[in-house]
């Protein structure tokens, strides 16, 4: 379908369904109108070419030209009014009912009630002329000069069917433009969900492979140093970094295999409130002097999700004082508040001209605590560069 029916003729034309109407409108009325108007008057035969051409034109080309198409027609069926055209009722029908439908589903708010008014008042009109027989234009007849059931009646029960029938295209369009929002709708909540998800994952791995890498380096660095002095001493440390490095290499493919298999979600457990003693023994063996207070506030009678935030926290608070403390120590102290719980890092602040902007660990801890309605407030005070983070949890 995609090569009988290109992009570029989509655009001008829209779905193939679309010629169908304009197509069975010239066909039904085209032939009948050339055999009502005087081919003796050029401007009748002028409003029949813009009736017979035009208007299935417009009605084709409607997805390009939008509110010119309904305005041509519009007018071409205004005009027709005051030809014999206007005798033909029911072969304005057609076009009249689809542009109703087209002004529901695609016009936009502001011209609706232009267009459905001019539509009202030259369905009036055009009743009013088929049925009165008023010569105007050089003496044109309109068709019926008499009415068994007289006149006001007889144009009462026109009118009484004709605008029932424009509303229900009317309301089949705005349906139709229903739908097309809904489903635009549904297309950007599902983009927002995916630049969500990316923004998690980016999260996840920046925690992983952040904090990791920052002991690692601090290893290494320590490696260094003391490999002509205390080769134990780096060994050691060497040791220490490829167990780091491969605990990395689990939680990454760990991460990866949740991503891959939505179904191994609920067999792999988050890190919670118990594991955050581990970090901080790993903090220590990468040779840094960590002060712990109040680990015994920590909530691990919390849910999961709270425990899993905690733990993203102080995971990210140890990372910022092993690569940032200018003495390789810091103290990090735990306080329950009855509502919630209250993290303090505090390590000598760098010597580094970046010290105040935050990193995307930070940023992305602050999302986190953001979540749960908390705040995360950094500050240098007396050389130490102090974060306090308060995770809610009501």
């Amino acid at each position: 379908m995609k090569k009988l029916w290109p992009d570029a003729v989509r655009a001008w034309v829209g779905s193939p369904w679309r010629i169908i109407i304009p197509l069975f409108f010239w066909v039904s009325s085209v032939p009948a109108a050339e055999g009502a108007i005087d081919k003796t008057s050029l401007f009748q035969e002028l409003v029949f070419l813009l009736y017979a051409v035009g208007v299935p034109l417009s009605l084709w080309l409607h997805p390009k030209l939008k509110e010119y198409a309904i305005g041509f027609i519009a007018i071409t069926l205004t005009v027709c009014i005051f030809t014999p055209l206007a005798a033909m009722g029911n072969a304005h029908f057609f076009p009249v009912a689809y542009c109703v439908f087209l002004i529901g589903a695609h016009s936009p708010k502001r011209l609706q009630r232009i267009w459905i008014g001019w539509i009202a008042l030259g369905t009036l009109a055009a009743t009013a002329a088929s049925l009165y027989g008023r010569r105007v234009f050089g003496g044109i007849d309109f068709g019926l000069e008499d009415s068994s059931i007289g006149p006001l009646p007889a144009f009462g029960s026109l009118i009484a069917m004709a605008w029932p029938v424009m509303g229900f295209f009317y309301l089949l369009g705005t349906n139709d433009r229903k739908k097309r929002e809904d489903q635009q709708l549904l297309i950007e909540r599902a983009e927002m969900a995916g630049a969500v998800e990316r923004n998690r994952i980016a999260r996840e791995m920046h925690d992983i492979v952040a904090h990791n890498l920052a002991g690692v380096i601090a290893l290494a660095d320590g490696a260094r140093f003391a490999a002509a002095k205390n080769p134990a001493a780096a060994t050691e440390a060497l040791e220490t970094i490829a167990s780091t490095s491969r605990d990395s290499l689990k939680q990454m493919r760990g991460l990866l295999s949740v991503l891959r298999d939505g179904d191994s979600r609920a067999d792999t457990k988050a890190p919670g409130a118990s594991d955050i003693a581990g970090l901080i023994s790993e903090a220590r063996r990468t040779g840094f002097d960590i002060t712990v207070h109040g680990l015994e506030d920590l909530p691990t009678e919390s849910d999961e999700l709270y425990q899993f935030t905690v733990y993203r926290v102080v995971q990210e608070l140890l990372t910022n004082m092993i690569k940032h403390s200018r003495d390789k120590r810091g103290v990090l102290r735990f306080r329950s508040t009855g509502n919630g719980l209250v993290l303090n890092a505090d390590n000598p602040a760098s010597r580094t001209p970046n010290n105040h902007n935050p990193g995307y660990g930070l940023i992305g801890m602050s999302e986190r605590v953001k979540a749960y309605g908390g705040s995360v407030e950094t500050r240098t005070e007396d050389g130490h560069f102090l974060i306090t983070v308060e995770v809610p949890n009501d």
